[in-house]
């Protein structure tokens, strides 16, 4: 009996071994970038202003990304740091990491008037609920 526990307790190790090796090449595969024809779209300062807030996105070429909100009414600023990633089928995929976690955010795109503005949509709500976040290219 005794032979069996140790049997399966340095099995238990083993796979516990193995598999952390796998955590990390998943981690070194998440922060590779490639920067091709569509994503390069993105690159840069993107402005959407209306009366009641003011939205940016600044597009890097490393695949990082940061959102800048600020609300007139409040007159508050919120920063937000994000890794994005396109799909060739009109999606945009950005990822806010924390600690122990990471959340992505869903948004359908187009590019209107020669790239220069940003038509978002967040698919959060839903597509029956979405509309569109215009962006201009500064």
């Amino acid at each position: 009996m005794e032979k069996k526990i140790l049997a399966v307790g340095i099995a238990i190790i083993l796979l516990i071994v193995v598999f952390s090796g796998c955590f990390d090449n998943n981690q070194q595969l998440e922060n590779t970038f490639e920067l091709n024809e569509e994503s390069s779209k993105f690159i840069g300062t993107w402005n959407n202003m209306s009366y009641t807030w003011n939205d940016t996105f600044i597009f890097y070429s490393d695949g990082k990304c940061m959102r800048i909100l600020h609300t007139m009414e409040l007159n508050d600023t919120s920063y937000y740091n994000y890794t994005f990633r396109v799909e060739d089928d009109g999606n945009l995929y950005l990822t806010k990491k924390y600690d122990t976690l990471s959340l992505t955010d869903l948004y359908w795109y187009h590019f209107k008037n020669n790239n220069t503005e940003l038509w978002l949509w967040n698919t959060e709500i839903g597509p029956r609920y979405a509309y569109e976040h215009i962006y201009t290219k500064q």
